[in-house]
């Protein structure tokens, strides 16, 4: 389940991204591949057939580690991170958030960000989702930890499936340049 709808579902998030590593080394970025939100009836990316103009998030500035943004921060540490209120935290920019907030009329508080890698410790894309939400009052609600472990499984066989596409991609354009 390479899509953000699988674990959207069992954790009843509002909303999915996933981002998929791009370049190696200090080049490595997270490029936007799906966004969903429910209530936004959003979809981008994926087989929406609609683009994503957002921009990548570098894992690396400068040289350095990028811990600034969650998703950048996920990926290079390979850790889960369970926020509950984004406005809340100091730890990470969340302006990007906040701009996507603003022009959506939009409130993000909840966010749960995964990293998927392979069973070689891999990374091969992030996961974010964004405000869980009971599923009897439909209000904004944090992530339950008990979830945690249930959705790094499912990260696990998502990366292990992203990681099939891209080398089935990879051999379908080495028979391509060869004929």
């Amino acid at each position: 389940c390479a899509d953000p709808d699988c674990p959207r579902a069992l954790t009843h998030a509002d909303g999915g991204t996933l981002y998929m590593v791009e370049g190696h080394g200090e080049n490595a970025r997270l490029d936007f591949a799906i966004v969903r939100n429910s209530s936004l009836s959003l979809a981008l990316g994926g087989s929406s057939g609609r683009g994503i103009s957002y921009p990548a998030v570098p894992l690396y500035r400068d040289g350095e580690p990028n811990h600034h943004s969650v998703a950048s921060h996920t990926g290079l540490t390979g850790q889960m991170v369970n926020i509950a209120d984004v406005y809340a935290v100091k730890d990470f920019d969340f302006s990007g958030t906040r701009k996507f907030d603003e022009q959506f009329g939009y409130r993000t508080r909840s966010v749960l960000t995964v990293p998927l890698t392979t069973d070689y410790g891999e990374l091969v894309a992030v996961l974010q989702l964004l405000n869980a939400t009971d599923p009897d009052t439909g209000e904004v609600v944090p992530f339950s930890a008990e979830l945690e472990p249930v959705v790094q499984v499912l990260a696990g066989f998502a990366a292990i499936a992203v990681q099939q596409q891209r080398a089935m991609h990879d051999q379908k354009e080495s028979l391509r340049t060869r004929a």
